[in-house]
């Protein structure tokens, strides 16, 4: 996945940016990891299009553009990468309000297979993906990170809601939600900077694990993309019920069902989720009805799991 700006490439053209009222500069991504595609946009991203699969028709932010609909016209560019052979297909996403006078630059952090790593302070944290820029991550409990670093500040710091530090010892590996700016990082109380609180970091991590990370969200300066705007949306909790299959990823340190909506939402290949005593687990495909949970698998006490999906 490679971030690009309007105009850049053939799978960018201008009139993206035209017919969706984008600034010239903003960063364009398609999301979705091939064979089995399952793309969506993440949190204060603008969705492009819609199920994008190069051998298909695709359907261009609500209208069919008969230029951008050839087949293979994605297949042959680069950015698309691998074609889609299943799954709901990819979708170009959106990030607005990053002008070529920033000068914004984007890493991916985090290595497979645990990619236990975080944006690092001063960073943004932009999109999570399981594959992000190469293999996947196969602890199915980390991401790979998305991080923008501006020279010019585009967030308006006087808009930003309450820091929070993010992470669990001993194996921390805090992550931000996406759109927060990271502030520090620290694996103790006594490496977190001077200028910034630790109170609320608790305990050590181990010297081996990832870090603790503070985080707070900021409105991006009068531009499309804020990431108050941005936030999740899933749909309401059925409570006593859990999906069936495997899960593609599983967060036992998240127990409510807000922080696993917002799993789900950062997670492009997530579909639905449940939560409960056990944590939080995400699914990629959508077939299948909610079944009551039981006593198996860890599932004691039925009434406490909850079981929902995101909403595109």
């Amino acid at each position: 996945m490679v971030a690009v700006a309007c105009g850049d490439s053939p799978t960018n053209p201008m009139h993206y940016c035209r017919r969706c009222g984008l600034p010239k500069h903003a960063v364009l991504m398609w999301f979705g990891h091939a064979g089995a595609c399952y793309g969506s946009c993440p949190s204060g991203w603008q969705t492009l299009t819609l199920g994008v699969q190069p051998s298909g028709r695709n359907i261009i932010a609500g209208y069919v553009d008969p230029v951008a609909v050839k087949p293979d016209t994605y297949a042959n560019s680069p950015d698309f990468g691998f074609p889609c052979f299943s799954g709901t297909g990819k979708v170009l996403c959106a990030l607005g309000g990053r002008p070529a006078s920033a000068g914004c630059s984007y890493t991916w952090r985090g290595t497979a297979p645990d990619c236990r790593d975080a944006c690092e302070p001063g960073e943004t944290l932009v999109a999570k993906d399981w594959y992000g820029d190469g293999t996947r991550c196969m602890s199915g409990t980390y991401n790979k990170m998305l991080c923008e670093r501006c020279q010019e500040e585009i967030l308006n710091l006087q808009d930003c809601t309450t820091p929070t530090w993010f992470g669990t010892a001993p194996l921390c590996a805090g992550e931000c939600n996406v759109g927060d700016r990271v502030m520090a990082r620290a694996q103790s109380a006594s490496q977190v900077p001077s200028d910034q609180d630790p109170g609320g970091f608790g305990k050590t991590c181990s010297s081996l694990s990832g870090w603790k990370v503070r985080c707070h969200l900021c409105s991006v300066r009068g531009q499309l993309g804020s990431g108050r705007g941005g936030q999740p949306k899933c749909t309401a909790p059925k409570a006593g019920f859990v999906w069936p299959g495997s899960p593609v990823a599983a967060f036992g340190g998240i127990k409510s069902y807000t922080a696993c909506c917002q799993e789900c939402r950062d997670a492009a290949e997530c579909r639905r989720f449940h939560v409960g005593p056990a944590g939080c687990f995400l699914f990629a495909n959508s077939t299948g009805t909610a079944r009551p949970a039981n006593a198996r698998a860890g599932r004691a006490g039925g009434g406490t799991w909850q079981a929902g999906a995101k909403l595109a």
